[in-house]
């Protein structure tokens, strides 16, 4: 586990915002790999409507989660928009991804059913 989170360790070391965008190549890890491939072939509708709509997806790494068997870095995904004027800025969720941090699966959260999906592309 350590070793893959030092060789795919986020520029975060250093107190940066723990957030990343798909318009940032230079920046993006292993991990960060993982969600672009998810944000550019993924069928969740919300994701695909965001591309097309030609918002920037990002995607801010909201936690590490163990629970026993694996270790997952859950990741919100969506973009940011804002009122008329530029006013009232937020982030709008598209979806929550999964990594397991051993096997580098992609995990869809399925937020009715409170479960993941295994992603397969």
């Amino acid at each position: 586990i350590i070793v893959l989170l030092v060789s795919c360790s986020h520029a975060n070391n250093k107190g940066e915002e723990n957030k990343s965008t798909i318009q940032e190549p230079n920046k993006i890890n292993c991990i960060d790999q993982l969600v672009v491939k998810y944000i550019n072939q993924t069928d969740n509708q919300l994701v695909r409507l965001a591309i097309k709509d030609k918002y920037s997806e990002e995607w801010i790494l909201d936690r590490r989660e163990n629970t026993g068997k694996t270790n997952y870095l859950v990741f919100h995904i969506g973009h940011n928009i804002t009122d008329e004027g530029n006013t009232n800025p937020r982030f709008a969720t598209d979806g929550w991804l999964y990594i397991d941090s051993l096997t580098s699966k992609i995990y869809e959260y399925d937020l009715p059913n409170d479960s993941l999906i295994e992603w397969k592309k």
